[in-house]
């Protein structure tokens, strides 16, 4: 959907994908970020808890971005999601020797986010203001 069609201005869309960026370093920061860096992971039972909190805090974003707005669809879980997976990339560089968790963490942070926006946009429809969730269009 163009712009002109969906009442949006550049500049208002460019704040818009701004935020949702913001929300990705937020989530990926204090999320899978802190998942890896943090020492709870030495054991089964931490490695659960960090990953489900990882989940959350991904499907919670992506729900919020996706009710707010929902024109993109699944489009913004790249948009949530990256800013996070780059935090991990550059963390694996140095401490390569855990690299399958840290891969771990963003195969869970990417499903939260596009299982959070899929809802998101479900939630979104349920309300009358939005596109069929997944689709991309709005």
């Amino acid at each position: 959907m163009s712009a002109s069609r969906a009442g949006t201005s550049g500049p208002l869309r460019f704040l818009g994908r701004l935020v949702v960026v913001l929300l990705g370093v937020l989530a990926g920061f204090f999320g899978a970020f802190n998942a890896v860096f943090s020492d709870i992971v030495l054991s089964t039972r931490g490695m659960t808890e960090a990953a489900v909190y990882v989940w959350g805090v991904y499907a919670v974003t992506g729900i919020a971005v996706a009710v707010v707005a929902p024109a993109r669809g699944w489009r913004w879980v790249w948009w949530i999601w990256v800013p996070g997976a780059l935090m991990l990339v550059l963390y694996s560089i140095r401490e390569s020797q855990a690299f399958a968790w840290h891969a771990a963490v963003a195969l869970y942070a990417w499903v939260g986010a596009y299982l959070g926006a899929y809802l998101g946009a479900a939630l979104r429809t349920r309300l009358g203001r939005g596109s069929s969730p997944g689709r991309g269009d709005g």
